[in-house]
């Protein structure tokens, strides 16, 4: 989804909707899951229009580091919204 390093983005990348659709025309059969800086449920939303699946890693593990089980628990809830609305 980016290039570069891993971890929390403040935006995804201008041109993954075509790289996506570039990928799928390669790959006929294969689901294709997008992830690596995904930091809002605004960003997986929009992702889980074109990809088969959203992948949130490092939000939800500092999330839950900082701002324990229950704050952790409602990120999980928003993203999961974000994503199965689409």
């Amino acid at each position: 989804s980016k290039l570069g390093v891993t971890g929390i983005q403040n935006d995804i990348a201008q041109d993954l909707h075509n790289e996506i659709l570039k990928l799928r025309a390669r790959m006929n059969t294969s689901k294709i899951a997008v992830g690596f800086g995904i930091s809002t449920p605004e960003q997986a939303s929009k992702i889980a229009q074109f990809a088969d699946g959203v992948i949130i890693g490092s939000r939800l593990v500092k999330s839950l580091e900082k701002e324990g089980l229950k704050k952790f628990a409602q990120l999980a809830t928003q993203f999961a919204g974000a994503i199965s609305g689409v």
